[in-house]
């Protein structure tokens, strides 16, 4: 983990972890942990923290979510993100 910034450590360890759970067979609470994960950072997005960060999360969330076979929550997630990003895209053009 050497010359990762602290969030990267964080994602990193957040994915280990709930990865681990699903390898080991407790998919009820790996998806519980998705979920409050998901929940969380899209409150985020929804009060105006639209950051690279929050995106990260998301794409995360989206593969922890193909791990699980769930297919359609991972259309979702990253229709979220592009979506999320396509808002930020579009502000900074109106800035300019």
């Amino acid at each position: 983990m050497k010359g990762m910034t602290e969030i990267e450590k964080q994602l990193h360890q957040l994915y280990e972890e709930i990865n681990r759970m699903i390898e080991e067979g407790d998919q009820a609470t790996a998806n519980d942990m998705i979920e409050a994960k998901y929940k969380a950072v899209k409150g985020q997005f929804e009060s105006g923290i639209q950051g690279m960060e929050q995106a990260a999360m998301l794409d995360m969330l989206a593969q922890l979510r193909m791990s699980l076979g769930e297919a359609e929550e991972v259309a979702r997630l990253l229709s979220e993100v592009c979506g999320y990003l396509s808002l930020s895209m579009q502000c900074c053009v109106a800035i300019y």
